[in-house]
């Protein structure tokens, strides 16, 4: 695949390429991963016990991340335990000083819990820019003639359809 992609790469520079993107990438991992123990735990015919989690930004309420954690939990049909929320404030960066994760951590390695579920902010706008990225490269294949020449500067003109003029051209 590496070899194709370089000979690509070399040989080919009209096809448009996106980088993958790593956090892309991570968050894939993290699906497949989730996909495996919940697959596991199916096997077993248990329903997942889950935890929510939210950081906070200073001193205010975590009710709205923690509500919205727990809709997307008993949407899927997980488990929440009545006291299973936990809280930390978003200027601790080292996982091991938020004591809130620290509970959590040994919430799971106990068995009380199967996982965790906490609202991620970073998801969304990795998203969209897949998004946006698949659309700019769907809308450049559009205007992509395989075999047609360019000079450079020329412009690029949509492709011709068949079936008659283009709705602009139709009232004159």
């Amino acid at each position: 695949m590496d070899r194709e992609n370089e000979f690509d790469r070399q040989f080919r520079p009209d096809i448009v390429r996106v980088a993958p993107d790593r956090n892309v990438q991570l968050m894939k991992l993290r699906r497949e991963q989730m996909e495996r123990r919940l697959e596991a735990l199916r096997v077993r015919g248990r329903v997942p016990r889950v935890v929510l989690y939210a950081r906070t930004v200073n001193g205010q309420s975590a009710d709205r991340s923690l509500a919205a954690a727990r809709e997307f939990a008993e949407r899927l049909g997980w488990q929440v335990g009545r006291d299973q929320t936990f809280t930390d404030c978003l200027s601790l960066t080292v996982p091991e000083d938020r004591y809130g994760w620290l509970q959590i951590r040994q919430h799971v390695k106990s068995g009380f819990a199967d996982g965790v579920v906490a609202l991620t902010r970073a998801a969304q706008p990795t998203f969209r820019r897949v998004r946006d990225r698949t659309e700019l490269v769907r809308h450049a294949q559009r205007f992509h003639r395989p075999g047609a020449r360019r000079e450079r500067g020329a412009a690029v003109s949509p492709p011709t359809s068949r079936r008659g003029p283009a709705p602009w051209e139709a009232s004159r």
